[in-house]
């Protein structure tokens, strides 16, 4: 469980998604490697969702650098990724916070100092009870089948 606050500086808690399957991921605006990729890849998830799809699916990025990634800075990086934020929230909080959501979901981070974040690019299909479904690392798995253990975790019309 967390409770942070999204690019319009509205809180979000993960319990407010129950009943959806939540597609989540960890990101920062400044990374110049996998994390524009990684937000690539679930625009591309987004768009093939059909719309019963998406009426049961949200997207969730929290960020790994929130001492520059402020509301603000995060909607504009949604909005230049093409991300539809009407069933898109980034995330953002009190740097203990993002701390815990990490451990939480074991996504390790390593800080040096004047170097970007490096940490485990994975992300994780949440079914609609909360419990984690699918954790996929890496960018490998291609968007279709991002797509299907989407579908398949909210379920067939």
């Amino acid at each position: 469980p967390f409770r942070l606050t999204d690019q319009d500086g509205r809180p979000l808690a993960l319990e407010d998604l129950r009943g959806k399957t939540v597609v989540l991921d960890f990101i920062f605006t400044h990374c110049t490697g996998p994390c524009p990729v990684m937000t690539g890849l679930h625009v591309d998830v987004q768009r093939a969702l059909s719309p019963r799809e998406r009426a049961k699916t949200r997207f969730v990025s929290i960020s790994l650098d929130p001492e520059r990634d402020t509301p603000a800075v995060l909607r504009a990086y949604a909005l230049k990724r093409g991300a539809d934020l009407s069933d898109w929230s980034f995330l953002t909080g009190p740097s203990a916070d993002v701390e815990a959501v990490l451990k939480a979901y074991g996504v390790g981070v390593i800080r040096k100092a004047g170097e970007e974040p490096a940490h485990l690019v994975a992300s994780f299909v949440i079914d609609p009870e909360g419990r984690i479904a699918h954790r996929i690392v890496g960018l490998d798995a291609p968007v279709d089948d991002r797509v299907r253990r989407v579908v398949d975790t909210a379920g067939r019309d």
